[in-house]
């Protein structure tokens, strides 16, 4: 069977059909008309400022542990005493980052309506980007949170079940 016909059959599928498409195609003309699945770092708030916090406040941790175990008492003027901190790279924090958090794209249960085909229903959520036609020229992207039959048709193409 083809897809006109499923949608011939199925008043749901085709209303959902029809609500995914308009919101892909309202992307497209804005320039993002590729989708995929799952968010981008940045939009999980895997972004060099975030590694930067995180390095000043090992830093400061590991300075006051430090601090703790001499028992010091330090005045105005004296030196402070010296640690070495050895911070994983950029890319080791991401790489860390993103296996602790296997499931950052599995957004949980919303009681908005899907962001892609506008269906009212309460649900489960999953994260899906919308990227330019060349990244490269345009390195924006758009994301969104959407039902799991958006997400099921995006991640591999298949309709949604009855």
């Amino acid at each position: 069977m083809n897809l006109q016909e499923h949608l011939d059959e199925s008043p749901r599928l085709k209303t959902w059909y029809e609500g995914m498409t308009a919101g892909m195609k309202s992307s497209a003309e804005e320039g993002f008309s590729h989708f995929v699945s799952g968010w981008p770092d940045e939009a999980h708030g895997f972004t060099h400022g975030e590694y930067l916090e995180h390095c000043d406040e090992v830093a400061h941790d590991l300075f006051m542990e430090k601090f703790l175990e001499m028992n010091m008492d330090i005045h105005h003027g004296d030196d402070m005493p010296s640690i070495t901190v050895e911070f994983a790279t950029f890319k080791q924090w991401k790489e860390g980052m993103r296996e602790a958090n296997p499931d950052r794209d599995d957004l949980g249960f919303y009681n908005y309506p899907c962001e892609l085909c506008w269906s009212p229903l309460a649900g489960d959520r999953y994260a899906v980007t919308a990227l330019p036609r060349d990244p490269a020229k345009t390195p924006n992207y758009e994301t969104f949170r959407v039902c799991s039959d958006c997400h099921q048709f995006i991640a591999n193409g298949q309709l949604p079940e009855e």
